[in-house]
């Protein structure tokens, strides 16, 4: 067999060429490297798992340390920086995926338990909790197709399976005077969930897929008439808080904000299984205590008030009825208020027409009455405008001899008039001698 013939038949390139085109540029690169970090070739290590589960075991071990180098920054790209923790997620896949394309898959937990000392390196990033007033934000300024998303977002559905979704799915389900489910595989968990549709979310979708003039097809389509990557509703999602001024106050925004708002609404109203049910999670026992009754499902999820999650506009959610509340007390202390000065402007109203009655009719007013109505100064002819005065605040007195006299004001008419008959009166005087 030639060395060509050898190596293009390899386990390495059978499972490379079984890989999808956008993972096969990252698989060439990270799962070299755990082969150098280990040592040995793929093919050498698949023998060895084969033939012995201890080396399983080892080759686990392995993997582990070297996401720890890696996120640490012991070992840096090929640049010389640190990997991102979704980069480092991505080299470790590499290697699982390799092992399970040949029936091998590294299971983690069954390490974990026989070494309770490994675990599992992980970087701790809260995500942004979405508060009612920042949702409302969203969907005012969002597009038809912006509020789709968000509003299957809003009801506890994740990125992937939104992106998915076909128009055909939600034939019959829209319009309908009670709650809905769309029956849906979850891809990450291929668990079968069901997509709760309110009647808001049922306007929201129902208005997008008029605009869309078709009844088949992605619900919401990407490149080429393929249906959305799932990083697309991220995108969306995110450029809707930079527009509505969103702030992440240090904390992670991304689509999953919707899903944990969605997960905490229903919260101690509903049992857990059907929160698992409804956003796709591994539902207790198989789901034997749930029950599949669509017409039980929608009793309990009526009686835990989910009908107020998206009524934005009439403002009946729970979140929001606490802040139209606190809204509404404002208006009503001022309407009270404004209603009182008002009251208090007619009393005044009348007051003054009684004043004007007694004043037209010559009526004498008695002492009393002229103490309590002080009655306008009446003025005949055109009403002359007075020249308004600058108050101009007095400056001391000084001596006469204590200012220069290059400072000393100039003397006003009375005292001219003055000095000219103190000097009439001293002419006059030797007249008479």
């Amino acid at each position: 067999m030639s060395e060509s013939h050898r190596v293009a038949s390899s386990p390495v390139k059978d499972w490379l060429d079984s890989c999808k085109k956008g993972s096969v540029e990252a698989y060439k690169y990270y799962f070299p490297l755990f082969e150098q970090y280990v040592g040995k070739s793929g093919e050498v290590m698949l023998n060895e798992a084969k033939a012995n589960a201890e080396s399983k075991d080892f080759y686990t071990k392995k993997l582990f340390e070297l996401y720890r180098q890696l996120a640490d920054g012991s070992i840096k790209s090929r640049r010389g920086k640190t990997l991102s923790q979704n980069t480092c997620k991505t080299a470790i896949m590499s290697v699982r995926a390799f092992f399970a394309y040949h029936d091998l898959p590294l299971s983690f937990k069954t390490f974990m338990k026989k070494d309770a000392r490994l675990a599992k390196p992980q970087v701790v990033q809260k995500k942004h909790f979405l508060v009612p007033s920042e949702i409302q934000k969203l969907f005012r300024i969002a597009s038809a197709r912006e509020k789709a998303v968000l509003a299957l977002g809003a009801m506890g559905q994740d990125r992937s399976t939104v992106a998915r979704l076909k128009v055909e799915q939600f034939t019959g389900k829209l319009g309908a005077a009670q709650l809905e489910f769309v029956d849906e595989i979850r891809e990450k968990t291929n668990a079968s969930i069901k997509i709760l549709l309110t009647a808001e979310a049922q306007r929201i979708l129902a208005d997008y897929i008029v605009s869309l003039k078709r009844h088949e097809g992605w619900l919401f389509e990407g490149y080429k008439n393929h249906h959305f990557k799932p990083d697309q509703c991220n995108d969306v999602f995110k450029a809707l808080c930079e527009k509505a001024e969103v702030k992440d106050n240090g904390r992670r925004l991304s689509f999953h904000c919707l899903r944990m708002w969605f997960s905490t609404q229903l919260r101690n109203k509903v049992d857990r299984d059907i929160i698992d049910l409804l956003t796709g999670h591994e539902v207790r026992f198989g789901g034997a205590y749930l029950a599949d009754d669509e017409v039980k499902l929608r009793e309990q999820l009526s009686n835990a008030g989910v009908e107020d999650l998206l009524r934005l506009q009439e403002g009946s959610h729970n979140g929001f009825s606490k802040e139209l509340g606190e809204q509404k007390a404002k208006l009503a202390e001022q309407a009270k208020t404004i209603k009182y000065l008002q009251e208090e402007l007619e009393i005044h109203k009348a007051e003054m027409d009684f004043v004007r009655d007694f004043v037209r009719k010559n009526i004498p007013l008695t002492e009393e009455e002229r103490a309590r109505y002080k009655p306008l100064p009446t003025q005949k002819g055109p009403i002359k405008i007075r020249d308004v005065k600058i108050y101009e605040p007095k400056k001391p007195s000084v001596a006469p001899d204590a200012v220069p006299k290059e400072e000393k004001a100039a003397p006003n008419l009375h005292d001219e008039i003055a000095e000219l008959r103190r000097e009439i009166e001293a002419l006059k005087k030797p007249q008479k001698s």
